[in-house]
């Protein structure tokens, strides 16, 4: 087993560094050729015709995008499109990418020793694969609608006021799709840049233009087309791209408020204002010894909360539906929160065989990204939930505020899931499995000052039993939750608008005085 499990990893290995060159795979091709030729020790004309017109694919396949953006330079996203994704939608129509399909045609001249109409019909297949692309191709050079500089035109004629910059990891796109309801109810014409393609299939629909910028070359034309402000749901690297632009205001605004060690980061000292939920950010950062400038940091709560969540009035009468919404591993082990493990997995087991509860399983989307343990167990937490009554597994596309909504109590871990639900007032409970003392686990992590510990060696069932009896954590939660997301007569989003409303009076730096 063990060195079935080493083999496959190594050829996961291969296929991911080897093959990353399209010039590899295509000397791959010509040697299917070679090997298939070696019985007869001579090459058939056809063979080699069809080997050769399988690598000039292969080559068309590798200059596609270059091709494509030298017409495209800046792409609206949903306007127009390099394949029939935005017609048909990713879920329902997941063609490979073409590095993949160059990977599909090494194997044609294999095929020649069934003849010369399998090959053909074989690339037949893969060409069928790459037409709406090759579609889309077509039209951006003899299309009508398809000036070179239609999108950027479009963009100009929009006027943007504020951009808001995405780019990170394959599922980044909930960093944006938890403001889009915050943008959606503010006054200004935003325009929402993208770094990775991928992103957009995975948003929410939004009347938002959203623009895909390939290189931070492109990132210029927002800057010509009138925007005076940036905001940023996430710190980052390649965030330096737009930053570089100084003439900008550049504002933090982060996908959540949590204690994590990555909130207390030097590069956050590029932006200039942190739009934080409320005091209790500031003095994160201030226990970090980061050199925060005068007006630096700015309370603005958290909109999405009192947009999306509800909030109790009173001590929990009852717990029957518990939200279990672990976060990641980190990509440090010193940022390493996760529950998704062994501990993990037998607390999601033990409240479920109770019977007493609806257990709904959130993940974070980054789950499993860096250490294959939390992979392995967030595909048993899964099937797991799959296979019970009682218990929901609620993937990366599952409305968390919804969720909470329906939600009775929260299991967490060290996340900013714990900082959004303090909002609805409802009962909390943080795992500490690595076995921390309680006063320092709450001198590290102010946050859970409003929450109840678990540590995994007792039982999960009689704490949730001893909160439902009573709740003694209540008026805690009040004070914590008016700590973190700055409660003040002045609702968030107003405090939000504000701040970006001055921002555009002001040529850069901040807000006017």
């Amino acid at each position: 087993m063990f060195w079935t499990v080493s083999m496959l990893t190594k050829l996961g290995y291969f296929s991911r560094k080897v093959l990353k060159s399209y010039k590899v795979l295509m000397l791959l091709t010509l040697a299917g050729l070679l090997v298939v030729s070696l019985p007869r020790m001579s090459i058939s004309i056809g063979g080699f015709l069809i080997t050769l017109l399988a690598i000039a694919f292969q080559y068309f396949l590798a200059i596609h995008n270059k091709l494509y953006r030298i017409r495209v330079p800046l792409e609206e996203m949903g306007a127009f499109s390099n394949d029939i994704r935005f017609t048909f939608k990713q879920k329902t129509y997941n063609i490979p990418d073409n590095k993949s399909l160059a990977k599909m045609l090494c194997l044609t001249p294999l095929l020649l020793s069934m003849g010369w109409v399998a090959p053909l019909v074989y690339m037949a297949l893969i060409l069928l694969a790459y037409g709406p692309r090759l579609v889309g191709l077509y039209k951006v050079y003899l299309g009508k609608d398809n000036a070179a500089d239609t999108h950027v035109q479009k963009l100009n004629n929009y006027k943007p006021e504020v951009a808001v910059y995405v780019t990170g990891l394959q599922n980044v796109a909930y960093q944006i799709n938890q403001w889009l309801p915050v943008l959606h109810a503010l006054p200004f014409r935003f325009v929402i840049v993208i770094r990775e393609k991928k992103t957009f299939y995975d948003m929410r629909e939004t009347s938002i233009p959203v623009y895909y910028a390939r290189s931070m070359r492109e990132l210029e034309h927002f800057r010509a087309a009138g925007i005076k402000t940036v905001l940023y749901p996430a710190n980052t690297q390649k965030n330096v791209q737009f930053l570089r632009l100084s003439d900008l205001n550049h504002f933090f605004i982060n996908h959540g408020e949590s204690d994590k060690v990555v909130n207390q980061s030097k590069f956050l000292m590029a932006y200039d204002k942190l739009l934080v939920g409320g005091p209790l950010a500031k003095r994160r950062l201030e226990a970090a010894n980061l050199p925060l400038r005068d007006d630096h940091v700015e309370f603005v709560g958290r909109p999405q909360t009192e947009l999306l969540l509800n909030q109790v009035e009173g001590k929990a009468k009852y717990i029957k539906t518990v939200l279990y919404a672990p976060t990641w591993e980190g990509f440090v082990e010193e940022a390493n929160y996760s529950s998704v493990t062994e501990i993990g997995f037998s607390m999601l087991q033990a409240l479920v065989e109770s019977g007493d509860y609806r257990v709904i399983f959130k993940p974070h989307p980054y789950t499993g990204v860096a250490k294959n343990i939390n992979k392995h167990f967030l595909k048993e937490m899964q099937s797991y939930c799959l296979s019970k009554e009682n218990a929901e597994y609620a993937g990366f596309d599952a409305d968390l505020y919804s969720l909470m909504n329906e939600s009775d109590v929260l299991i967490s871990d060290i996340s900013s899931v714990v900082n959004e639900y303090l909002y609805t007032l409802k009962p909390i409970v943080v795992t500490n499995f690595k076995g921390m003392e309680s006063s320092l686990f709450e001198s590290l992590f102010a946050t859970v000052k409003a929450a109840y510990l678990f540590d995994g060696v007792s039982s999960v069932n009689n704490l949730l039993s001893s909160i439902y009896l009573d709740d003694q954590k209540f008026n805690v939660r009040k004070l914590v939750c008016e700590d973190s997301l700055g409660g003040t007569n002045i609702s968030a989003l107003q405090r939000f608008e504000v701040v970006i409303s001055n921002s555009l009076t002001k040529d850069s730096g901040g807000v006017a005085d």
